[in-house]
């Protein structure tokens, strides 16, 4: 239906702010926004207000990451459809993201290191970003940027 949700997320996906995100991106924005037109798709783009989207967040309270991260697609998705005249406001304005409190990642046990070193053997990718995690002490966007040209007589240069 034209003016729907989920014809906004068929224009959103052939456009070019889209297409523009890195592949992973992409399918990250791809599978939460799949799931919002699942449950809202056929509901007017029009209609949709700050209201329904606060009432839509309060009711994924139990996990306020992943409603963070829905607000996070809705505003994309909203910014684009304002910028192409597909809706006249962003319903997203003035939404606030759910405060929440994490402990974070634990730190592995030298039996988890073990297990992790045991299935997946030298020469592998997964191993390979392991190793340089656990062994380079970068950070993990660091690690991610690092070339095999920064490898010299079998040391990482930073």
């Amino acid at each position: 239906m034209p003016g729907s949700i989920h014809a906004l997320g068929v224009a959103y996906y052939a456009s070019a702010d889209f297409n523009g995100l890195r592949p992973n991106t992409q399918r990250t924005y791809k599978g939460i926004f799949d799931r919002y037109r699942d449950k809202y798709g056929a509901n007017p783009v029009a209609l949709l207000e700050p209201r329904h989207i606060r009432a839509q967040m309060d009711a994924m309270a139990a996990t306020p990451a992943a409603a963070n991260n829905m607000l996070k697609v809705l505003r994309a998705v909203m910014r684009f459809a304002v910028d192409r005249g597909l809706a006249r406001t962003d319903p997203t304005t003035g939404v606030r993201m759910l405060r929440y409190r994490s402990d974070g990642f634990h730190t592995w046990t030298e039996a988890e290191v073990a297990a992790f070193e045991a299935k997946w053997p030298v020469g592998t990718k997964e191993r390979l970003g392991f190793d340089l995690l656990l062994y380079t002490a970068q950070r993990s966007g660091d690690v991610r940027q690092m070339t095999g040209h920064q490898v010299r007589d079998g040391r990482v240069l930073v």
